[in-house]
């Protein structure tokens, strides 16, 4: 493998690796606490498109079930976090669907503005985020 020695070939190739990082530091911290990972992919092929390489993300699920975190992380996009609750706090039951158990269907994911959280880096903010999510 041959590399450049331009600087903006060696930045791009720093930011893509951060942003690899920062999906395997989810992954390793949602072990440590306990939630589930739903998926990782290491090479997302949908939403906006990177122009210098691929985006990453990781389905994360609460240890009990009713909580979903989405990260989706780029090297020119940045960081992108999603939150789903479950169960549902706007399903009325109808005349189509009459069983309760379909509350449990998680509604629409609502993006985190993770400018505004709290928490120094990127894991900091994640291991917070996934704290005030987490109930036993």
């Amino acid at each position: 493998m041959e590399m450049s020695y331009e600087p903006q070939e060696l930045r791009d190739l720093i930011l893509y690796m951060m942003s690899q990082h920062q999906i395997n530091a989810v992954q390793s911290l949602s072990k440590l606490i306990g939630w589930h990972i739903l998926s990782s992919c290491t090479h997302v092929g949908v939403g906006t498109i990177e122009p210098l390489a691929n985006a990453s993300s990781i389905i994360l699920a609460s240890p009990a079930g009713d909580r979903v975190i989405v990260v989706k992380c780029g090297p020119q996009t940045g960081t992108q976090v999603s939150i789903q609750s479950a169960p549902r706090k706007d399903f009325y039951p109808g005349q189509l669907v009459k069983d309760m158990r379909w509350e449990n269907l998680g509604g629409n994911f609502k993006e985190v503005r993770w400018d505004k959280m709290e928490g120094k880096n990127f894991l900091n903010k994640m291991e917070l985020l996934m704290a005030s999510l987490t109930n036993y």
